[in-house]
């Protein structure tokens, strides 16, 4: 949803939002490095203040794109000024690490100013491992003189792979945060008492991608501690997250998922199995037809919507899948709207309160699987819509960004006897909604 509609400043910014400010007083979370307030005309203190990971590295690590027998891991990095960076991540089943994985291309390992990133392959599902990230300033004066600075380390953060075999599954949804701080702190905050397995971030991450200082601030979020350092995070397109001049260069900070294939180009879509339930991360791209003359002709959502459909069809029929109790679909804007006047998306007129086009192509797949819910956003107001005869799956659509207001998070558990979503409403932490799910039969 565009967020000016709904009286939201999107300059919402902390006064102290500059690393030096926020991060000068963080004390340790989650085995972070301490940073304590810089003792008064000590420079070294003030450094560690201004920057307290240590050397190029600029946020705690945020966990991505999980698999049974994977999992991608991805940092900030803020190098001196004339420098970029480089670094890998150690990982192994204990503290003694002992393995390295590291991002090359054709041959070239990472060189960034903004972002680093690794995967790291070969797990086993259901296994803990633990990892840390090192940096490296590299002064890069030509071909022939490059000067690389010793290693920076992180703490050993700790994981643990998905399974099928996993006897429960709880995870977090979030959505439409639109840059706001006091929401995202109070989001992290209660994320970190829930404990999720996994968070999903559903869309309207920011207001538009203008520069990758954005996402550091507002998605890696180091001002608020480690949240996806060691659980991972889950990111789902949002309208506002196709927007903007860097929004074709985020990938280096949310990676895409990898698929094989005919499907190698859909990297916003995922799946993720775990225990009884397999969650689907669909894109529902902008909200207004592609020939709106406010994208200028670069728009291509429908067509990427048919193929997001010809994935769908072929993933709900895979054995990962159709052997979940449980099959919850994931988009930001809702599928369905029946209220009168509702915007389906596919006309000129204002911005789309849901996506007709994609029920129409995606909704058939998900009634032959047996889809049980549909988790939304995008509309600034929480609401449920129930499943009916003709639609197998329920909706819940989540709220806004004013913390005060709409600001929602939503928290599932399931076993193998039932699947239970819950909506909190942030202000006082009340609950909206609370439903329980039947599995499907498997």
């Amino acid at each position: 949803m565009t967020a000016e509609k709904k009286g939201f400043d999107r300059r919402t910014f902390l006064s102290a939002l500059g690393a030096a400010g926020l991060l000068g007083t963080m004390k340790s979370v989650g085995g972070a490095v301490r940073a304590d307030e810089p003792a008064a005309g000590n420079p070294s203190a003030e450094a560690a203040a201004a920057n307290p990971f240590g050397g190029a590295a600029a946020s705690y690590p945020v966990l991505q794109n999980p698999g049974l027998r994977g999992m991608s891991v991805v940092w900030a990095v803020r190098p001196e000024p004339g420098k970029l960076a480089t670094g890998w991540v150690e990982w192994g089943r204990d503290e003694k690490l002992g393995q390295t994985s590291r991002r090359a291309e054709f041959g070239l390992n990472q060189l960034s100013e903004t972002f680093l990133s690794a995967r790291i392959d070969g797990l086993e599902p259901g296994t803990a491992y633990c990892y840390r990230t090192a940096t490296c300033q590299v002064l890069f004066e030509n071909a022939y003189n490059i000067t690389t600075e010793e290693p920076v380390y992180s703490p050993i953060y700790r994981f643990r792979t998905p399974s099928r075999r996993a006897a429960t599954e709880k995870f977090a949804v979030i959505n439409d945060t639109h840059e706001v701080q006091d929401t995202l702190k109070a989001l992290m905050e209660r994320i970190e008492e829930v404990d999720p397995q996994q968070v999903i971030w559903n869309g309207d991450l920011l207001n538009s991608f203008v520069e990758p200082k954005q996402a550091v601030d507002s998605i890696f979020c180091p001002q608020y501690g480690p949240f996806a350092a060691g659980r991972p995070l889950l990111f789902n397109n949002g309208n506002h997250d196709h927007r903007g001049i860097w929004a074709r260069g985020k990938s280096d900070a949310l990676l895409p998922w990898r698929h094989k294939g005919i499907f190698g180009d859909l990297g916003r879509n995922f799946v993720l199995r775990n225990g009884p339930v397999a969650i689907i991360g669909m894109d529902t791209g902008e909200d207004k037809p592609d020939a709106n003359p406010v994208f200028s002709g670069l728009a291509a959502f429908e067509p990427y919507r048919q193929r997001q459909a010809a994935w769908l069809s072929q993933v709900l029929k895979t054995k990962l899948v159709r052997s979940a109790p449980y099959i919850i679909v994931v988009c930001h804007i809702p599928l369905f709207d029946d209220r009168p006047g509702a915007n389906p998306g596919d006309i000129m007129e204002n911005f789309a309160s849901w996506q007709r086009p994609s029920a129409r192509m995606w909704g058939p797949f998900m009634e032959d699987a047996g889809v049980q819910l549909v988790i939304a956003a995008h509309e600034h107001a929480f609401r449920f819509d129930p499943a009916t005869e003709s639609r197998c799956w329920a909706q819940v659509v989540g709220g806004g960004p004013e913390l005060e207001q709409n600001t929602t998070i939503m928290i599932g558990e399931a076993d193998r006897r039932s699947l239970r979503l819950t909506v909190e409403k942030m202000s006082d932490h009340s609950v909206l909604g609370q439903w329980e799910f039947a599995p499907r039969r498997v």
